[in-house]
This record gives C-alpha cells, sequence and structure tokens, in this order.
C-alpha cells in the first residue's frame, strides 16, 4: 500500500461502497485463487503481474472470467502480452493508466473502448491500444528534448506534467524538489511521445534508454521486438559498455520450452523489425 495504484484502490474502493480483498503478497496462484472464489471483478495490474498469472501453470482462463475490469499502469506494456490478455479475458473491460506518485496517482487514461473493435477502436485508432490515453484530470503535458525544448508529435522525448495533481515536493529534500519541478512542470524521468491527436505513448525510463554510437535505443522497443520471437519466453534488455559505441545493447533471453539457443537468428529477426 505505500505505492500510490494500490492505496487509490483501496480508497476508491471505500469512497464508492466497494469491498476491497488485499493480499499480503503479490503470489500468482493466490491471485487466481482470490478471482476465482472470493467474486474478484476489479484489479490493476503491472505487466510483470499480469505475465505471470498467465504463465502460471494453475492458470485457467474459464475460473477467472468473473473479472470485469483489468486496469494495467507502472510500465510500458508489451504489445503481444496485452494481446494475450485481452483473448484470455475477451469480455472484461481494460484500461491503460499512466502516473505516478508525484502526480497523487492518475495523468492519462486509456479508456476501455479504445481496447476492443467498435465504434470508437476503428482502423484510424487501433494503433492506438498500446496508448496510456489523452492528458485529462486537469493535467497538462509535454514532451521535451535535453535542453527543455518542446519536441514534434510523434517523436521521443522527455515526459513533463503540470496540474493541481502535481506535488508540492519531497518532504524534506529542498535541492531534489527544485531539480525535479523545473518552471514549474514536473519531470518525470520518463521518455515517450505523444501523436497528433494526443494520446501519450510510454517508450522508456530515460535511466534506462542506451546511448550506442550516439543514438537513443530504448531497451523496452527491443523487449517488444524480442518478444515476438517464438523463441523468446522473457527478456531484459540493458547497456553494456563498449569501446567504439560507448554502449552496446545486451540482451538477456529466458527460452521457451523446448527452444534451443540461436543468437545470430534472434539478431535477424531484430534487424528487420527495428529501425
Amino acid at each position: 500500500l505505500f505505492h500510490v495504484a494500490g492505496l487509490g484502490r483501496l480508497i476508491t474502493q471505500l469512497m464508492v461502497g466497494g469491498s476491497c480483498l488485499t493480499l499480503a503478497q503479490f503470489r500468482p496462484e493466490a491471485v487466481l485463487a482470490a478471482v476465482a472464489n472470493e467474486g474478484v471483478t476489479d484489479v490493476l495490474l503491472v505487466p510483470t503481474m499480469l505475465q505471470a498469472l498467465l504463465d502460471h501453470p494453475g492458470f485457467d482462463a474459464g475460473r477467472v472470467q468473473g473479472l470485469r475490469r483489468i486496469a494495467l499502469g507502472a510500465a510500458p506494456m508489451p504489445p503481444q502480452l496485452l494481446a494475450r490478455a485481452l483473448a484470455a479475458w475477451p469480455d472484461a473491460d481494460f484500461v491503460q493508466a499512466y502516473g505516478m506518485t508525484e502526480t497523487a496517482a492518475t495523468v492519462c487514461i486509456n479508456l476501455p473502448a479504445m481496447h476492443r473493435p467498435g465504434p470508437l477502436a476503428d482502423a484510424a485508432t487501433r494503433g492506438r491500444v498500446s496508448a496510456v490515453g489523452q492528458a485529462g484530470l486537469a493535467a497538462e503535458i509535454r514532451i521535451v528534448d535535453e535542453q527543455g525544448i518542446d519536441r514534434p508529435a510523434g517523436q521521443v522525448g522527455e515526459i513533463l506534467v503540470r496540474g493541481p495533481m502535481v506535488m508540492q515536493g519531497y518532504w524534506q529534500q529542498p535541492e531534489a524538489t527544485i531539480q525535479v519541478l523545473q518552471g514549474g512542470w514536473l519531470h518525470t524521468g520518463d521518455a515517450g511521445l505523444v501523436d497528433e491527436a494526443g494520446y501519450l505513448f510510454i517508450a522508456d525510463r530515460i535511466k534506462d534508454m542506451i546511448i550506442s554510437g550516439g543514438e537513443n535505443v530504448y531497451s523496452a522497443e527491443v523487449e517488444a521486438v524480442l518478444r515476438l520471437h517464438p523463441a523468446v519466453a522473457d527478456v531484459a534488455v540493458v547497456g553494456v559498455p563498449h569501446a567504439v559505441w560507448g554502449e552496446a545493447v545486451h540482451a538477456v533471453v529466458v527460452l521457451a520450452a523446448g527452444a534451443l539457443p540461436q543468437p545470430d537468428a534472434l539478431r535477424r529477426f531484430c534487424r528487420k523489425q527495428l529501425a
């Protein structure tokens, strides 16, 4: 409950007269059992938790169809993981949100209608299924470069947020407060882009960005591509020192059951998918 999402969910359930089941720890088998046996209809998950549920040997989609809403956030959502979840819960509403403790939680929300075929999710908007929504709740969002200059639509930069939900500052940390609230905008440390319709897409944490030969490489983007390969069950991408390029892109791969290590095949697969 020290996470703003956990505490916020508890408070809002009380505000609307709902019940809230709080487990001591996240254990996939315990969560699945609670959904199946306790009538849970609404959950909030980070991508790692969602994958743990879907990958658990005891996962039975038929036993957890009582879920009516699944809220996702806290990290970039791999597209193929979201597709698995949408297939596993065909009747549930999916909501993706972006926010942080410093913004008292939500800055924007991508609504359920954007996740399923329908009037609001036609061919023109299906590409926004991986967005986290448009600025709402009196929030303002900017995307800026390293010099603080606004970037045009479609280009990645640091996400800045302003609005009444932004914190006054870090408790008894004036220097950190000044650094993160420059010019009246919260500098989130997240990298993202806003499209021409104002939808925000999260690219990565700026500290996780790899700079190779002067080019910005977003680890989350490389991970998303590698997860598309049938031999890959899970992957983490990090930067490692390189004498020529400064940093090199390094992937740590968990192979799918029965798959054999084929580094060259994975490299060729990435070359076809990545800039």
